[in-house]
């Protein structure tokens, strides 16, 4: 159960217009009545209502929680519940609202944390977070990397566990900025290089010179955004901005 929720919302831009809203969320136990679906418009709340785990319902309202705070850092006077997100075609998150048009959302999410990008559709970008792969993971997840993905990974200073998960919420970052979701081979998001560069790590793309992907390791959880390489806009360093410990 749950017993708080905290977001760290923050707005940056890629020059006029282009503004990007991102919102981390974490939660620690709520009882059912007190989760805050205030959040969720009419259609999300019966959708709620139907789901029958209660770690995917928890999981569901962290997520739209994190794109309202992401979508409301644009747009801060338009009340959470106005704001519909439908799943699209493939799954991918699909932002309704009049006065967000041209506006989208990427979300992700684990059971205790939630991540989201709101963004205009002129900057397509993707973002996953996911708690450390134990060994067990890492070494399946290793089955679909390409042959010396890893060790790239690992020569930036990563334990094999580290790499392992920074290189999947890479490559599942580009897939929702390609709108493919995981549908494809991994191989197709092949890293073809990953550096260290201030207090993330910066990836790039085999077959997709377009996009960089930004990671950051915190204790226990990887996040990665991609967003186009056209722009030479560091994103925030989130280990200065956010609250000490936050991510622990």
């Amino acid at each position: 159960m749950i017993d708080n929720i905290s977001s760290y919302t923050r707005l940056f831009s890629f020059g006029a217009g282009n503004a990007v809203g991102l919102c981390l969320t974490k939660a620690g136990p709520w009882p059912e009545a007190e989760m805050p679906l205030s959040c969720l418009h009419p259609e999300e709340r019966r959708y709620w209502e139907q789901l029958k785990v209660e770690k995917r319902k928890m999981s569901y309202v962290l997520g739209r929680h994190a794109a309202k705070q992401a979508a409301c850092s644009i747009a801060p006077d338009i009340p959470t519940a106005d704001i519909l997100i439908r799943p699209g075609l493939f799954g991918q998150p699909v932002l309704i609202h009049p006065e967000l048009a041209n506006r989208q959302v990427t979300i992700s999410h684990t059971e205790r944390l939630a991540a989201c990008l709101a963004f205009p559709e002129s900057v397509p970008a993707g973002i996953d977070i996911e708690e450390l792969l134990t060994e067990e993971r890492a070494g399946l997840a290793q089955s679909y990397f390409v042959p010396g993905e890893l060790e790239l990974a690992m020569k930036a200073g990563l334990s094999f566990r580290e790499a392992a998960t920074l290189l999947w919420t890479a490559k599942e970052s580009l897939s929702k900025c390609l709108r493919t979701g995981l549908t494809t081979p991994l191989s197709v998001y092949e890293i073809g290089r990953a550096d260290v560069t201030g207090r993330w790590v910066v990836s790039s793309f085999a077959k997709f010179p377009q996009y960089r992907a930004f990671s950051w390791l915190f204790k226990g959880a990887v996040l990665s955004i991609v967003l186009p390489s056209i722009y030479s806009h560091e994103p925030p360093d989130l280990y200065r901005l956010l609250e000490p410990g936050w991510m622990e």
